[in-house]
């Protein structure tokens, strides 16, 4: 072999490999949505009902592109994300896979709860190929002074809840995609004891506490329901409490950078392997010419 056709033989080798390698790389995507939305809000069994302290926080923090992080005490949204390319404040609905990386928490309370009015969370999130992590979190917290007559009052919470998930992996790069959203109910006497806790109804409960994780290829769901929500304490004697509601959604996304698929992999071997051989082959024809 001349030196001009081992130059070419070389050039092609490398340049088929590089190809190889740009070809299968493995592309992924993750994505993540929680959104639990609480409305029609009822307190009954309370002689007066009093009024309620808000708080909420909504936190984005991202390490894709582009970084960042948000942080809003007041119910505003918090965005991490391409410019322009926000949701409306107050979207609970999902913006999906689009104009990537970004991701978000939004919260929304009136002050009338738990009386009547909404109680609304939403995080989400989408994360590509160039790797990085991402993760969106918004809480409520909604306490409401109350008090009881008579010696058997029972109070009933109830409201109407809308709720959905969902987490993707596109495919099997390294990636977790994970989201959840909870909601709890305690009440308090004067003295600060729990009397009751919703974790104790296991029913109602389970709606409004769910999440749903992916760390191979494909989805978890849990598809956009309405669903009639009622919590009921036990026996209250008279006097002064605190009902106190937290909601969250959370959101969580991982995504390492593209790999090479195993047949790039395979080619890239064979490629060197082919090399080393014409290597070897000149190296011996060069030692019978000495």
């Amino acid at each position: 072999m001349t030196r001009r056709s081992f130059s070419r033989l070389l050039a092609g080798l490398s340049a088929a490999f590089l190809m190889t390698g740009i070809a299968g790389q493995a592309q992924a995507n993750s994505y993540a949505f929680s959104s639990l939305q609480l409305s029609g809000y009822s307190y009954t069994g309370a002689a007066t009902v009093g009024t309620s302290t808000i708080g909420l926080n909504n936190v984005a923090i991202q390490t894709g592109v582009p970084n960042g992080s948000a942080n809003t005490l007041d119910g505003s949204q918090a965005y991490v994300g391409p410019a322009g390319t926000a949701p409306s404040e107050n979207t609970f609905t999902a913006k999906g896979t689009v104009n990537p990386d970004y991701v978000r928490s939004d919260s929304q309370a009136t002050a009338t709860v738990p009386s009547s009015g909404v109680t609304n969370t939403v995080a989400e999130g989408f994360l590509t190929t160039g790797g990085g992590q991402s993760s969106g979190t918004t809480s409520i917290q909604i306490s409401t002074p109350f008090t009881t007559t008579g010696t058997s009052s029972t109070v009933v919470l109830s409201f109407s809840a809308t709720s959905q998930l969902a987490a993707t992996v596109t495919a099997p790069v390294p990636a977790t995609a994970q989201a959840n959203f909870t909601y709890n109910y305690t009440i308090k006497d004067s003295l600060g004891n729990i009397v009751f806790n919703s974790t104790s109804q296991t029913v109602p409960n389970g709606i409004v506490n769910q999440s749903v994780s992916q760390t191979t290829l494909g989805s978890s769901t849990v598809p956009s329901t309405t669903t009639p929500v009622t919590f009921t304490s036990g026996v209250l004697a008279a006097g002064s409490y605190t009902a106190t509601i937290t909601q969250t959604s959370v959101v969580f996304l991982t995504q390492a950078s593209a790999i090479p698929e195993p047949s790039s992999l395979l080619m890239g071997g064979m490629a060197f392997g082919l090399l080393g051989g014409v290597f070897g082959w000149r190296h011996r024809k060069s030692s019978r010419t000495a």
